[in-house]
């Protein structure tokens, strides 16, 4: 049941953001992600050409993996609602061709995640701005009255 009201508050989250332009991401993974890219943000003499991505499932569940070498690729689980990744230092801050792409090839929301912005790809092709959304035990425990 608990699992079934975090997937109905997700997408509350979704459909209330569509309307003005912009998407909520769950600011626990975008913390995590930003953590690990750390490193690729910076311009270094060591080249640091990994991305890293969370897949968040409609089961309530988030997938991490890391993908080496620019233009590498990763399994995307099934039951994507949204993923998340970042890009290697150098890259463009807004979703690429291949990134939009993938959000229309799975039919969720596939967002970049900057030092200091992230920018989503929709399924429709549009590109709208994220706005970091409370954890999801705080969505939880909102949607519950707690």
């Amino acid at each position: 049941m608990k699992k079934t009201l975090w997937l109905f508050s997700v997408l509350l989250l979704f459909v209330s953001s569509a309307t003005s332009q912009t998407l909520s991401v769950p600011t626990d993974v975008v913390v995590k992600l930003r953590r690990q890219a750390q490193m690729t943000y910076l311009n270094m003499q060591v080249p640091h050409n990994e991305e890293y991505a969370a897949a968040v499932l409609s089961n309530g569940s988030v997938v991490y993996a890391m993908v080496s070498d620019r233009g590498g690729k990763f399994s995307l689980p099934s039951g994507i609602m949204l993923l998340l990744h970042t890009h290697p230092y150098g890259a463009q801050p807004v979703p690429s061709y291949a990134d939009k792409a993938t959000a229309e090839k799975i039919a969720a929301p596939n967002c970049v995640v900057t030092a200091t912005k992230v920018w989503c790809a929709m399924p429709d092709g549009k590109v709208v701005r994220g706005e970091l959304a409370a954890t999801q035990t705080t969505s939880r425990q909102a949607l519950l009255g707690k």
